[in-house]
């Protein structure tokens, strides 16, 4: 699998990530992602165990629903990791 960078981004579109609650470290991998309070209209982000070097994910309160997505246990490096106010079922991968 591949794994997500932003070193291919211009300083504008790195900048424009501080706004948005991304964090990257000095190689431009996201260490981590404060979505807090965005609407998504879908049950929880596929893609984030592409996101290997992931120390730090809130998602409080995005409208995510449905079973923990068992791909965060992926995220070896997740230090904090925080779902308040969504609807999700289940347990948390073992491994979290």
């Amino acid at each position: 699998h591949s794994e997500l960078t932003t070193s291919q981004w211009n300083n504008q579109q790195r900048q424009s990530l501080l706004l948005v609650g991304v964090t990257c470290d000095n190689q431009s991998h996201v260490i981590s992602l404060d979505l807090t309070n965005c609407c998504f209209d879908t049950p929880s982000l596929p893609s984030l165990h592409l996101l290997t070097r992931l120390s730090s994910l809130e998602l409080d309160n995005c409208g995510f629903y449905g079973p923990i997505p068992p791909s965060l246990g992926l995220l070896t490096q997740l230090s904090y990791l925080s779902l308040r106010s969504n609807d999700f079922s289940g347990a948390l991968s073992p491994s979290l």
